[in-house]
């Protein structure tokens, strides 16, 4: 798939489907790495992720931002959410 095309679908992702796959991620660096390893790690999966489809990291990360707000800039109720888990339990 061509990283234009993809990009046109990151732009449309399902934000159910993407939040789930967050919690997830974010579920396994905490179970799998010490503190100090979990940003790095989950650093190192977006930037190898962003280089193996071709879409450059600052893209992805404007997609995911306007993804992940409500139409007021605040974070969705899923992201809200997780925003919430990650501050009580990391």
């Amino acid at each position: 798939m061509r990283s234009k095309d993809l990009y046109q679908r990151m732009v449309n992702a399902p934000r159910q489907e993407t939040a789930n796959t967050a919690l997830h991620v974010i579920t396994a660096a905490q179970n799998n790495a010490r503190s100090e390893a979990q940003i790095p790690a989950l650093c190192a999966a977006f930037l190898l992720m962003c280089e193996a489809k071709g879409i450059p990291a600052q893209d992805a990360f404007t997609v995911t931002k306007n993804l992940i707000n409500s139409h007021d800039t605040h974070l969705g109720t899923d992201f809200e959410a997780i925003r919430l888990y990650v501050r009580n339990e990391l």
